[in-house]
């Protein structure tokens, strides 16, 4: 797989790499939900900075989107805090906030790690 996961405090931190696909996503999606520390996150960090490319379609998104909907029931008050660095992927994560309108989940873009932390945090 093609990222570095660490959980901090319960938190996921996950730095994507490479080049990524809608399975890598759900990959991970897999790891956080399926833990018992899930119920005890406040915030999980996804790092694009290191992406090649993200080769997600529309369709696709839509369809991460409803299993993250899913597990918003079980938590319903996260922050997901996505870095950044280029306009595809920003399309991307904005489609998928969209898609998450009418979750409980708090979800921000950043072009800068810190900055996320900083949010994640607050």
């Amino acid at each position: 797989m093609n990222n570095k996961f660490e959980w901090i405090n319960n938190n996921p931190h996950v730095t994507f790499e490479g080049d990524i696909i809608m399975d890598e996503i759900i990959y991970v999606d897999g790891k956080i939900f399926g833990d018992a520390r899930f119920d005890f996150t406040k915030y999980v960090i996804y790092n694009f900075l290191e992406v090649n490319s993200l080769n997600l379609s529309n369709n696709e998104m839509k369809a991460i989107s409803y299993i993250d909907k899913s597990a918003s029931r079980n938590n319903k008050k996260i922050k997901i805090a996505c870095v950044i660095k280029d306009d595809h992927t920003k399309k991307i994560i904005l489609d998928y906030i969209s898609f998450m309108m009418d979750s409980n989940w708090i979800i921000k873009y950043f072009h800068n790690i810190n900055e996320a932390i900083d949010w994640c945090k607050k």
